[in-house]
């Protein structure tokens, strides 16, 4: 993947609070819907992280 050189962990942050905000709002509080938007937002750094590693290593 040449196209990509680095994730930055605030796009999967900002995705996990937008999930979770529409969850609420539109979605009446779906419990898979507020897992995944948390472990965005809590995992954020990790996920980017690994995937970085990933990218590095296949160049």
């Amino acid at each position: 993947m040449k196209w990509i050189n680095q994730v930055k962990p605030n796009g999967f942050f900002y995705i996990g609070i937008l999930i979770m905000i529409l969850n609420v709002v539109f979605w009446d509080c779906s419990f898979l819907l507020m897992m995944i938007g948390s472990a965005l937002v809590f995992f954020s750094d990790t996920i980017t992280n690994s995937m970085n590693s990933y990218l590095k290593a296949d160049d």
